[in-house]
């Protein structure tokens, strides 16, 4: 089971071993390849949960936030490259509309220079 943004339950800053189900401390084990002996007592499972997965939470959080970033500032990239992308077609369409603005101004002047010269 994870955490709504991906980090594993177990990695929550307030997450208790003690406070654990049995199963639940087992799965977290199983899931990281620790060994453990089915006749354990709860107290073990916690102290390979502390000693083996526990240790290991800022090295896994700092991966996963670093993979999280990352995908962000591509996230970003890609929004900005869309944009820019836009804004070079609207450039395009308004240049379009000025260089049309200026060919219908020129053809007003010289209709009026055409009417005073004749």
């Amino acid at each position: 089971m994870a955490a709504a943004d991906g980090v594993p339950w177990f990695f929550a800053a307030d997450f208790d071993p003690k406070k654990a189900t049995m199963p639940e401390l087992r799965n977290i084990l199983v899931t990281y390849n620790i060994p453990y002996s089915n006749v354990a007592k709860k107290a073990d499972y916690v102290a390979l949960f502390l000693e083996h997965v526990w240790s290991q939470r800022e090295k896994v959080l700092a991966q996963y936030f670093g993979k999280m970033l990352q995908f962000k500032v591509q996230q970003r990239r890609e929004q900005l490259a869309n944009q820019q992308q836009n804004l070079g077609k609207k450039m395009t369409d308004f240049e379009k509309v000025l260089q049309c603005k200026v060919q219908q101004r020129r053809q007003q002047l010289e209709a009026q220079q055409q009417t005073l010269f004749t």
